[in-house]
């Protein structure tokens, strides 16, 4: 699974894709969560999504962000899944990943 989230002043866009062979990609979920980006409160939420167990699958394995807006705010994402970040400086935790962090 791979969790990719746009983050806005007010609030973050997210999208969770599962992948399969030949590049095939399943749209799991999406959604919006409102809230001011400079505090802890949309993070806690987007921990909630990324920690939130699918019946038969191990969870969040990439999470991709895209933080242009509050280029600081990914540290806070540390303890989650491997974490790269666009737009400012990345977020890595252990775990498997194939895209390279800066």
């Amino acid at each position: 699974m791979v969790l990719t989230v746009d983050v806005q002043k007010r609030g973050v866009y997210w999208v969770m894709r599962g992948w399969g062979a030949r590049r095939e990609s399943w749209l799991i979920d999406y959604g919006y969560l409102p809230g001011e980006t400079d505090g802890a409160e949309v993070w806690d939420d987007l921990e909630g999504i990324v920690r939130a167990a699918l019946p038969g699958n191990t969870g969040v394995n990439l999470l991709l962000i895209d933080s242009g807006y509050r280029p600081g705010k990914p540290a806070v994402v540390r303890k989650m899944p491997s974490t790269i970040s666009a737009g400012g400086s990345a977020a890595r935790s252990p775990g498997p990943s194939r895209a390279s962090g800066t």
